[in-house]
């Protein structure tokens, strides 16, 4: 059994404040939750829900293990999201030539504002009125 059988579907219960509610959200059947549950029980050796054919309620030790698991999801979805967001977000090196001073006056300024937006990319901006060779001197844009 994995560490962390279990964990995810007593938050889920217990936010649903029911077995079949949590059943359904996972996509499972209410008796596979309980079964991951009561295994979850046995290997912390503690009662975490009081479950009657009516009633769901947190022991102490639920309320409490409750509390750390769901921070412990949220911390794991967090960084989920945020690698997602990352592999989304532009990053690495970006090299630009610029030649003339009407593009130098407009486009440097637009440029600051593009690397403030995405702080992972890095810009480097050569200055010249030369027509560069592009493959040659490894330019991005020009």
């Amino acid at each position: 059994m994995a560490r962390w059988d279990g964990i995810y579907e007593f938050v889920q219960v217990v936010e649903h404040h029911s077995f079949t509610e949590a059943a359904k959200t996972l996509n499972m059947s209410t008796s596979q939750v309980s079964k991951l549950i009561s295994r979850l029980e046995d290997r912390l050796g503690t009662r975490l829900l009081l479950r009657t054919t009516r009633s769901l309620a947190l022991t102490d030790e639920g309320q409490q293990f409750y509390r750390r698991s769901k921070h412990a999801i949220d911390t794991f979805e967090k960084a989920e999201e945020d690698l997602a967001l990352s592999r989304n977000e532009p990053r690495g090196n970006l090299k630009v030539n610029i030649s003339g001073s009407f593009q130098e006056r407009f486009l440097v300024p637009i440029l600051a504002n593009f690397t403030k937006q995405f702080p992972r990319l890095h810009v480097q901006l050569d200055f010249t009125d030369a027509q560069p060779d592009l493959v040659k001197e490894s330019y991005d844009l020009s």
